[in-house]
């Protein structure tokens, strides 16, 4: 008997979850068409689409005029119903944003005087600004189903560890964990470029891509690897680390601790070394204001710069672009792509560093592999991280429990 009250538990589930998940995928349908999307019977889908309605989780908002015939209702999910957080952790800003279950954004901020440092203090404070976010947006705390947060490096998001950043010493807690016993409120974690990858591939995918790559170009240089519609995590979830990838003997020490990383060259954080190094040397440049006072040379001041002009910031960004057209093209010769879509920090109002990339990619790749690739800039590239978060939390919430 106990047997038998668990497996229909399961199924009751199961038909919750498809029913949720279908809504969220394709929009308002009818009870006819949630029943073939989510493989079961009419009866059954309407049975459980009630239970979801007298839980607030599902509207009927209208029906559909036909010439003939009754006039089938349409079910949508109930926005109002659940919420979703999502936090883009930058190296120069926090982004935020809430979500509600019908997937519109109803707040979204951006804070630029919080740095990142990969501390216990700079924890406290950010936790604190999502906090007061949280609370700005007047939602009740109670209908948040999850915060996201998207992490730097490693990311384990099954065990919700991060083997990056949060690694505080003498705590082996999972971060996810520290995360939800600060906010009060079931927390994930995500990498950053992963869940730009699924933010663009669930809301920007206007082609259809199916089998793509994401690249993701701030002050590091991560990887979006999307195989048959689906974002391919690798056996235990770090899948994408392009920028790890040993190539050059420059004996510079990256952030991850070994020498000659791509990202050491290829990233903003290579970009800044670089041109403060020339400006050093000699070189001018309207950057050496910056320079001068011992401030970083952010993307945004090389975007800046390259606008205006500035040759050595043409230079810098030309070679860089080429450079990493190089290392795509490597990749192009072994994932055969339909497209590699161009994001992050350095990629924003830049459309000489794209074409850079490109040439980079037409010079090094075979022709047969490169002549059907669409290399795409993402124009969204500011806010596709944060919006990736909170649809991560929408995912997790239709799929891993109600």
């Amino acid at each position: 008997m106990a047997h038998n009250c668990e497996f229909q538990n399961k199924t009751r589930d199961n038909v919750l979850k498809a029913i949720i998940f279908n809504l969220m995928e394709n929009g308002p349908m009818m009870i006819a068409d949630l029943a073939t999307a989510a493989g079961y019977s009419v009866p059954t889908i309407s049975k459980y689409t009630n239970r979801l309605i007298s839980e607030d989780l599902v509207t009927m908002p209208g029906k559909i005029n036909q010439a003939r015939g009754k006039h089938p209702c349409i079910y949508a999910l109930n926005g109002s119903s659940k919420f979703f957080i999502g936090v883009d952790i930058k190296r120069d800003s926090l982004s935020m944003a809430a979500m509600d279950l019908a997937g519109n954004i109803i707040s979204l901020e951006k804070e630029n005087d919080l740095l990142f440092s990969n501390s216990a203090p700079y924890f406290e404070k950010m936790t604190g600004r999502v906090s007061d976010f949280i609370d700005s947006t007047g939602t009740n705390r109670t209908k948040i189903a999850y915060i996201c947060f998207n992490i730097p490096g490693r990311v384990d998001s099954i065990s919700g560890r991060s083997y990056s950043m949060f690694t505080f010493e003498g705590d082996d807690t999972p971060l996810a964990e520290l995360l939800t016993d600060r906010m009060g409120i079931p927390s994930i974690i995500e990498n950053d470029s992963r869940a730009m990858t699924f933010g663009w591939h669930k809301l920007y995918n206007r082609h259809g891509y199916k089998n793509y790559l994401f690249v993701n170009i701030s002050y590091g240089l991560g990887l979006g690897i999307v195989i048959d519609g689906n974002i391919y995590r690798g056996e235990n979830g770090y899948a994408g680390e392009f920028g790890h990838i040993n190539t050059f003997n420059n004996q510079i020490i990256c952030h991850c601790g070994k020498k000659g990383c791509l990202e050491t060259e290829i990233s903003g954080s290579a970009a800044n070394r670089i041109a403060r190094e020339r400006i050093r040397n000699g070189e001018t440049s309207i950057l050496q204001h910056i320079v001068s006072k011992g401030e970083e040379i952010s993307p945004k001041n090389l975007i800046d710069a390259l606008s205006k002009e500035d040759p050595l910031c043409i230079d810098i960004l030309e070679k860089m672009g080429m450079e990493l057209g190089r290392h795509l093209a490597n990749l192009i010769n072994i994932f055969n792509p339909e497209a590699v879509i161009i994001s992050g920090s350095l990629s924003e109002d830049n459309i000489f560093f794209i074409e850079s990339i490109k040439h980079g990619i037409r010079k090094n790749s075979l022709k047969l592999m490169y002549k059907n690739v669409n290399i795409l800039k993402d124009e969204n590239a500011g806010d596709i991280g944060v919006i990736g978060a909170c649809m991560i939390g929408r995912w997790h919430f239709a799929v891993r429990g109600l």
